[in-house]
């Protein structure tokens, strides 16, 4: 199992395989007092990490390759 995210474009072992770049973000959001503690999906979906933190997300970019944050992805997600 490889899980490299883009670095498998460059894998060795897997040179012919047709891989397209997707960015995806997600952000951590402070909830207080939400105390959702399963994971909620909808048109987005929401994990919780304890504490009143969750993960949301996600974005999905097809053909970016890079892991920056954007300003668009914050908005789409928030």
């Amino acid at each position: 199992v490889f899980c490299q995210g883009i670095g498998a474009a460059g894998n060795p072992w897997f040179p012919n395989l047709p891989l397209t770049p997707n960015a995806g973000e997600v952000l951590t959001l402070h909830v207080p007092g939400l105390g959702e503690d399963r994971v909620v999906t909808r048109a987005a979906w929401l994990a919780p990490l304890g504490g009143e933190l969750f993960l949301a997300g996600a974005t999905y970019d097809p053909g970016r390759a890079d892991a920056a944050p954007t300003a668009a992805g914050r908005a789409e997600v928030g």
